[in-house]
């Protein structure tokens, strides 16, 4: 901790104290379980030796099981168009929760972002990346529509977004130049109810390139009614050794974003088709392996997933007598039930279904005192420059130069770029930034995002002011993925020294 006190000879006496958190250099990381229990069961925690916590949330209720995942999606820091209506949607479904304060602010935070969505919005119903600069952004407006849509029957605003897209489908439809794109818009206009389209002949001109595209092809028939009635997801679906179903795509480079999207569409191809409920809980066993035990590592999955639980949710039947489950000491009869301690090797839960649906989620929470670093094609290094020279050493009032050099091996796309500026340091001004889709200034930090961003290497210089005299710790800076948190790449692990 550090502290001051000034004493005055007229008796005058005042100072501040504060706590500096101090941790061992490293960092947390988390490894997620998941287990939907339809049957009496006998079920052993993972627990590795190296593990420093446990948590575990049990419930019979799958609204549960979303928990951080709608946290993530109401709290997410960032205001892209597609983000906002992720973060809508999380808010929505949390309006009940908490005091009456927070419902209130929960409902201005939803006022404002359809405010903003409807301000955003271009004339033939699209929405661009950020704000209404830029192209239409298909995917964008995919995701934000998709988001909207539980939404239509109780909001006004949302119901006038979703009729000008309605109106306006056939136009966006012919901006999709790829099949992917032309795929993705034949799923929503399914879901947005778009009559008066001959879909099945869009859908024929589209090939069976991968896994994902098959069982979309086969999810928007059955929206449609036009599937044939053996077609079926579980045709696609490995099952694993537990006897869950997974939609694997492990042929593809990006396997766990592949694997995840096509597991998840699988589930709402069963959910329109009727599926039984151990077919259900099956799916959603597979899918929940794939999360890292608190959340979705994006804002589109955790939106999918949710609207998939709250549709689930309706359609398990359920008994009246509550399961029962002992764990250690305890037999557990209320439920949701949270607990987080120290992991032993012993620890289990028995579970006594009585005809319920069990759902367990929960991670193990690891210190890696020497984080594994995953770079996914990208380089990034940072130094501070006065009059062309590296320098950590700076007095009052000197313009310093953040320089930042960073590369990408491939063409990359929604990438944000994070500048956390030192507490001794001040941005001059405001500049102009190349191939940026949008950059955001906050006090403390800059933050620069690229739709897509070209195979090379690039260099920033933020003008800075210092405040005070002293020496400055080039703070640690990231590039990656704004969707796809495992591709990234952090500035290396360093020592800060406190004087």
């Amino acid at each position: 901790e550090a502290a001051f006190r000034l004493d005055l000879p007229n008796g005058y006496i005042d100072g501040e104290q504060r706590k500096i958190p101090m941790y061992p250099a490293g960092a947390v990381t988390h490894k997620g379980f998941g287990l939907v229990a339809w049957k009496d069961t006998v079920f052993a925690l993972p627990v590795q030796d190296n593990a420093t916590a446990l948590q575990v949330q049990i419930d019979n209720k799958t609204k549960s099981i979303l928990g951080e995942e709608l946290h993530s999606l109401a709290n997410y820091a960032h205001d892209c168009n597609e983000q906002m209506s992720a973060r809508l949607y999380g808010l929505v479904l949390l309006r009940d929760e908490g005091s009456r304060w927070n419902r209130l602010m929960n409902e201005r935070k939803t006022n404002k972002l359809l405010k903003d969505l409807t301000s955003n919005q271009l004339e033939n119903g699209t929405w661009t990346w950020w704000g209404k600069l830029g192209n239409p952004n298909l995917y964008m407006t995919q995701k934000i529509y998709e988001n909207l849509l539980p939404l239509e029957n109780e909001n006004k605003r949302a119901q006038v977004l979703l009729e000008k897209g309605r109106q306006h489908f056939e136009d966006w439809f012919a901006l999709a130049k790829t099949s992917h794109d032309t795929l993705n818009m034949l799923l929503l206009g399914a879901r947005m109810g778009i009559s008066q389209f001959n879909f099945e002949q869009h859908l024929q001109q589209i090939p069976d390139t991968n896994l994902t595209q098959q069982l979309t092809k086969g999810l928007i028939r059955s929206i449609l009614g036009t599937a044939k009635p053996e077609a079926t997801p579980l045709a696609f679906a490995d099952t694993t050794s537990t006897g869950c179903y997974e939609w694997s795509t492990a042929q593809h480079s990006d396997h766990w974003r592949q694997t995840s999207t096509a597991s998840l569409i699988g589930l709402e191809w069963l959910l329109n088709t009727g599926a039984n409920d151990e077919t259900l809980v099956k799916t959603l066993q597979g899918i929940l392996a794939q999360r890292n035990g608190r959340a979705f590592y994006n804002t589109t999955h955790s939106a999918h997933f949710s609207r998939l639980l709250i549709q689930l949710e309706k359609q398990l039947r359920y008994t009246n007598e509550p399961p029962q489950i002992k764990f250690r000491d305890s037999v557990i009869t209320t439920f949701p039930f949270e607990w987080r301690g120290l992991p032993t090797e012993n620890d289990s839960l028995f579970i006594t279904s009585n005809n319920q649906y069990v759902l367990v989620g929960g991670y193990q929470e690891f210190w890696e005192r020497h984080p594994k670093k995953a770079h996914a094609g990208f380089t990034l290094s940072r130094q501070f420059l006065h009059n062309g020279k590296t320098s950590t050493t700076f007095n009052r009032s000197q313009q310093v130069v953040y320089d930042v050099q960073f590369s990408t091996t491939k063409t990359a796309e929604y990438l944000t770029l994070e500048l956390p500026l030192p507490a001794g340091m001040t941005l001059e001004k405001e500049i102009y930034i190349k191939n940026a889709s949008h950059v955001a200034y906050f006090r403390n930090r800059v933050v620069v995002y690229y739709e897509r961003l070209p195979k090379g290497a690039y260099t920033l210089q933020l003008p800075l002011i210092t405040r005070f005299s002293g020496v400055f710790q080039v703070n640690p800076a990231r590039l990656g993925s704004m969707y796809w948190k495992h591709e990234e790449n952090f500035t290396p692990l360093e020592v800060i020294g406190i004087e």
